[in-house]
């Protein structure tokens, strides 16, 4: 294919491809105001309180006209946050709407303020009730300028302050291979290409930062031409992505230019296997994993991992309790889990006890909490 040829295919591209108005949609029109701050004493903190501080709970799907089951989630995520002081809470359900009325007394009930989460990507992926939200599918948003992008970022924080959330589980860091199911198929990747992945990547975080929404890049080491007998989408089957090398070269490439930064910032570890680096074993419970975004990315931020009782984690290890442990001793920071209470008081006491018997250093789980603790000082969660 002749360079003119390339040249003139990426113009009609960008002028043609259907293009929304930035700033199209308006926020929830919900007065959200900030919570005061939890006070938090770092040493008079139990080892307990550290751990559930470490663990995000999806709260079950609230159907937004439905509200006495939004009420009785909301009491469920109320109790979890006072029984075992909860870290955050993430409702991805689509159509769930948790406003201010349900947000309020969930914060009320924790001892520290928590995250409250969702992946509002755009497109196919929304959690709110804004539908205009799903113009801006990622695919769509990389042919837009970067400051479209961040202007962009900024009015989906926004529309996430709005209903009570502080943090965002996006943008997509994934490369477009064409094929993938859980990237490909749903528009979730701006680009075939790295640069631009990187470029957009930054702007739509930038934006985020600018509504005082925590970004959270996803889905490190890559997960957009993994693959799998369902299309490589590890909530669904146990999913490969290419040996280590490959993903060095081509996927793993926009976080070499976003995560060169001191500004609030998390990465979400995937459940994909990665043949050559994980062992056999999902990213999510390889420490081999987690030190190649520590120490080979200097990245010494928030690691969260992506929820880790569905199929290729709950493979790798059967007991919920086991899985937790697993990628919190791997090096995970933060553990997303969906699960009820009688299993979150199991995985509780599951890491209390490999912290006492040595398997899990203690100085571990103190440098996790600090982290949480930076990010929700960021927020003004905690002081």
């Amino acid at each position: 294919i002749s360079v003119l040829t390339v040249v003139v295919c990426g113009i009609a591209v960008y002028f043609f491809y259907p293009r929304a108005e930035v700033n199209e949609f308006k926020p929830a029109n919900i007065k959200y105001e900030l919570p005061k701050a939890s006070e938090v004493e770092f040493d008079k903190t139990e080892l307990t309180d550290k751990i559930g501080q470490m663990l995000i709970v999806v709260v079950p799907h609230c159907i937004a006209k439905a509200k006495d089951i939004c009420e009785a989630n909301a009491e469920i995520a109320k109790d979890l946050a006072r029984n075992y002081n909860i870290g955050g809470f993430s409702f991805q359900s689509s159509n769930s709407i948790y406003s201010v009325p349900e947000a309020a007394p969930i914060r009320s009930a924790a001892k520290i303020a928590p995250f409250f989460a969702t992946d509002e990507e755009g497109g196919e992926i929304v959690r709110t009730a804004n539908k205009k939200l799903k113009q801006y599918s990622a695919k769509y948003l990389g042919t837009l300028t970067d400051k479209e992008v961040e202007n962009i970022g900024f009015e989906i924080g926004q529309e996430l302050l709005s209903y009570g959330y502080n943090m965002n589980f996006a943008p997509v860091v994934d490369v477009d291979d064409g094929k993938n199911a859980g990237i490909s198929k749903y528009k979730r990747a701006f680009s075939s290409d790295p640069d631009i992945i990187a470029q957009k990547a930054e702007a739509y975080a930038s934006g985020l930062r600018r509504a005082n929404i925590v970004p959270v890049y996803k889905h490190f080491p890559g997960l957009g031409r993994a693959t799998s007998e369902e299309g490589g989408n590890p909530d669904f089957d146990l999913t490969t992505s290419p040996p280590l090398q490959a993903l060095k070269e081509f996927d793993l490439l926009p976080y070499k230019k976003i995560l060169n930064t001191q500004e609030m910032t998390a990465v979400m570890m995937s459940n994909q296997i990665v043949p050559d680096l994980t062992g056999g074993s999902p990213s999510t419970l390889s420490r081999a994993a987690y030190d190649l975004l520590r120490k080979e990315f200097g990245f010494d931020q928030l690691i969260i991992t992506d929820e880790l009782l569905g199929t290729s984690a709950k493979k790798a290890l059967p007991h919920p309790e086991d899985v937790v442990a697993a990628a919190i001793k791997a090096g995970a920071d933060v553990a997303i889990v969906d699960c009820k209470e009688d299993v979150i008081n199991k995985i509780i006491k599951a890491v209390v006890e490999k912290v006492k018997n040595g398997e899990i250093k203690e100085s571990q789980i103190n440098a996790s909490y600090k982290r949480i603790m930076k990010v929700k000082r960021e927020l003004n969660l905690v002081k």
